[in-house]
């Protein structure tokens, strides 16, 4: 989180799950700081973090997608900001990036607002496009999506989804989805 572009945005401290980290700095996936869709207890106003400059590397390594874009002088529109939006973007790793996956978090009852919603559901079906596969984070359920011929597709992971670990879609896709309603 970057205080002054993030402003009293806080989702972050909200919606993904934060792991503590081993002594030899790598996390640990089997013991959660917090997990998905609670308040890390260091944001106790909702509104900053209480220990923002002594924050876990974790959280000091972490930039959405919106505050990557401001902080590279290329600032994506403020629909993008997620205060606006409601979720946040980002790319989770390098080992992501080289796999061309972005991941979106979300609140799980606001889910499909990104397949029908402008402006976002233009650029995700133009990642989609660009054969980039989007993860959804919406609570217990992780999705991915992807275009496959020229048509888009809902994959599902395995339950429970497991972070740390390597998960794998089914490999059928649940529904085709339809930009702009769901069907």
């Amino acid at each position: 989180m970057s205080k002054n572009i993030c402003g009293d945005c806080t989702l972050c401290c909200k919606l993904p799950p934060i792991f503590n980290e081993n002594e030899d700095k790598s996390l640990d996936y089997n013991n959660p700081f917090k997990k998905f869709g609670e308040w890390c207890v260091n944001c106790s106003t909702r509104k900053a973090c209480d220990i923002y400059e002594n924050r876990p590397n974790v959280c000091r390594e972490f930039n959405c997608l919106y505050v990557q874009s401001v902080l590279q002088n290329d600032p994506m529109d403020d629909a993008w900001h997620p205060r606006v939006a409601n979720f946040f973007v980002t790319i989770e790793n390098q080992q992501r990036l080289k796999e061309r996956q972005i991941s979106i978090y979300i609140n799980p009852e606001r889910h499909y607002d990104i397949f029908t919603k402008k402006p976002y559901m233009f650029a995700i079906k133009n990642w989609l496009d660009e054969n980039w596969m989007l993860i959804v984070n919406a609570g217990t359920k992780v999705y991915a999506y992807k275009n496959i011929e020229g048509r888009y597709f809902e994959l599902k992971f395995p339950e429970p989804f497991v972070f740390g670990k390597r998960n794998i879609t089914y490999p059928d896709p649940t529904q085709e989805i339809f930009f702009g309603r769901k069907q």
